[in-house]
C-alpha cells in the first residue's frame, strides 16, 4: 500500500519538529516510496516525476544525516532518471517528431511575428522601438533554419536507407 505508507511517512515527517532522526527516517523512506512508486507506474514521464520525488527526498535525507545508503540510493535513482530521459529524447527525436515540431515552432514564430506587426500598427511608437522583439524573432528563425538542415540531412539518409533495402524486405511505411 504505497499511498497508505507515503501518507504516513509525510505525516511523521511533518510532526517530527525538532527530532532529526525521525525527519531522517521519514524523508530516506518517502524516497524509498516514490522510488517503488515509479516501478509500477506505466507512463514514463510519470515514472520520471516519482523518480524526481524519490531524488528529493534522498537528498533530504542526506542532507539531514549524510547517511551513505541515502547516497546510493540517490545515485541509483539519478540514474534510472537519466536512464527514462534517454528513452524518451530517443522518441522525440526521431524524423517525424522533429519534423513535427519545426512546422510547429515555424507557425508559433510566425504569429509572433504577426503580433509584434499588429502592435507596430496600433502604436503611435516607431518602429525602432520593436527592433529587440524583430531580433528575438530572427533569432529563432536562424535557429529553425538550422534545425530543418537537419531535418533535411536525416530524411535523405533515411531514403537512401529504404532505397538500399531489396523489394522483398521494405514495409508499407517504407
Amino acid at each position: 500500500e504505497w499511498s497508505t505508507a507515503e501518507q504516513g511517512f509525510l505525516d511523521a515527517r511533518n510532526r517530527a519538529l525538532a527530532d532529526a532522526e525521525l525527519r531522517f527516517r521519514a524523508a530516506f523512506n518517502l524516497g524509498m516510496v516514490y522510488a517503488q512508486q515509479a516501478d509500477g507506474s506505466q507512463s514514463p514521464e510519470d515514472k520520471i516525476n516519482l523518480l524526481r520525488k524519490s531524488a528529493g527526498w534522498f537528498r533530504d535525507a542526506i542532507r539531514l544525516s549524510g547517511d551513505n545508503d541515502a547516497r546510493v540510493n540517490l545515485e541509483i535513482v539519478l540514474g534510472r532518471i537519466r536512464a527514462m530521459a534517454d528513452q524518451l529524447n530517443q522518441a522525440n527525436n526521431g524524423l517525424k517528431a522533429r519534423l513535427d515540431r519545426l512546422i510547429r515552432d515555424q507557425r508559433s514564430l510566425r504569429d509572433d511575428v504577426r503580433r509584434i506587426t499588429g502592435r507596430i500598427s496600433a502604436s503611435a511608437a516607431a518602429p525602432e522601438r520593436f527592433q529587440d522583439d524583430f531580433q528575438a524573432a530572427a533569432t529563432l528563425q536562424r535557429s529553425l533554419i538550422a534545425e530543418s538542415g537537419v531535418i533535411y540531412t536525416m530524411s535523405t539518409a533515411e531514403i537512401d536507407q529504404i532505397d538500399h533495402k531489396p523489394q522483398t524486405e521494405q514495409q508499407p511505411e517504407d
